[in-house]
């Protein structure tokens, strides 16, 4: 399967020099990326309507599950451009894995899940 993912570049990106310093000394949770993909995901489709759109707020239903049951599981993918162009993502299966683990309180899925690197 291949996902057209459309592109909606940001209208004041992070200066050259900016992002620089950033990568110097990023921390964790302090900075945060010009751009973020948004994917819907329905058992009828699966994942589809794939987009990059310029960071922002995102758009929760009133009725969702979080609010109403304080229970909710978001991971936010990391990805990075390589100096050779390339995409690589930061950790994919360990930020996976908590998610899929019967020990955690927050283990919203129902049964364990198989995690692979394919």
């Amino acid at each position: 399967m291949t996902l057209e993912i459309p592109r909606s570049l940001s209208r004041t990106p992070v200066s050259d020099a900016d992002r620089q310093a950033i990568l110097e000394n990023p921390g964790f949770g302090k900075y945060f990326t010009d751009h973020m993909v948004q994917i819907k995901w329905t058992v009828d489709r699966g994942w589809h309507e794939a987009e990059l759109v310029p960071y922002g707020p995102i758009t929760m239903d009133p009725a969702t599950n979080s609010i109403h049951y304080g229970q909710s599981v978001f991971e936010g993918l990391k990805a990075y451009r390589r100096v050779d162009g390339s995409i690589a993502t930061f950790r994919p299966l360990e930020n996976a894995r908590p998610l899929c683990s019967p020990l955690k309180s927050a283990w919203v899925f129902g049964q364990p899940m198989n995690i692979s690197s394919s």
